[in-house]
């Protein structure tokens, strides 16, 4: 839920817990993983695991001055894609970064849309985002932007051989995203269910996309 914290769905105590339990579960994985595939992928791993720290867990957090946006991006696109694909091929072809893309543009809507709808309350609170540096028009055209660049990288992957035409099959959940960029963008003011919703996009993109590769390695 949103403001599960403020809103007394868990306490700050367990939410504390849980996130420290999910990094150290993961580094755990990655630490496995890593003897297998060498001294390379475990040093990308720790350099990912401390981006990730440095994202809100110390005195210096990039979120809160303004780098969230460009992490996030770099992060959960083409580095965790990257590194999903190294885990279990042993190597990482270069269109495997062109193909991280389309969901980096989406991912990094959910955190724009985030702190677009935060943008007054971070502010106050003495947050910096990409958000409340720009003016209100600029974030939500670059909200609109972010979404409409998943789509339009897409269109050029499939155009240019990149992507499986099996991931064509993404491409209808414009008919949700569209109205999502273009009502942000208007200047609607209820943004509260903006992230979710986003995040609802993200992954009506994201599960034929990736079943399109499986679907192309299959019949390959």
């Amino acid at each position: 839920p949103t403001h599960a914290i403020t809103q007394g769905v868990v306490s700050p105590r367990f939410m504390r817990f849980s996130g420290r339990l999910y990094f150290v579960v993961g580094v755990a994985i990655g630490s496995v993983i890593g003897l297998e595939r060498g001294g390379l992928f475990v040093a990308t791993g720790i350099a990912g695991a401390l981006a990730a720290y440095f994202y809100t867990g110390a005195r210096f957090s990039f979120k809160y001055v303004a780098l969230g946006d460009v992490l996030v991006f770099f992060l959960m696109g083409p580095v965790l894609v990257a590194i999903g694909v190294w885990a279990l091929a042993g190597s990482v072809p270069a269109e495997v970064w062109a193909l991280s893309l389309p969901v980096a543009f989406l991912v990094t809507a959910i955190l724009h849309g985030n702190n677009l709808r935060d943008r007054d309350s971070d502010r106050a609170a003495g947050v910096r985002t990409v958000a409340n540096l720009v003016s209100e028009r600029v974030a939500r055209i670059g909200f609109a932007g972010l979404i409409g660049a998943a789509y339009l990288t897409l269109v050029v992957l499939l155009a240019s051989g990149v992507a499986p035409v099996w991931s064509a099959l993404a491409l209808p959940t414009v008919v949700v995203a569209a109205p999502l960029a273009v009502r942000v963008q208007r200047g609607e003011r209820d943004l509260v269910a903006l992230p979710v919703s986003c995040a609802k996009l993200h992954l009506m993109f994201s599960l034929p996309y990736l079943a399109a590769f499986a679907v192309a390695a299959l019949l390959t």
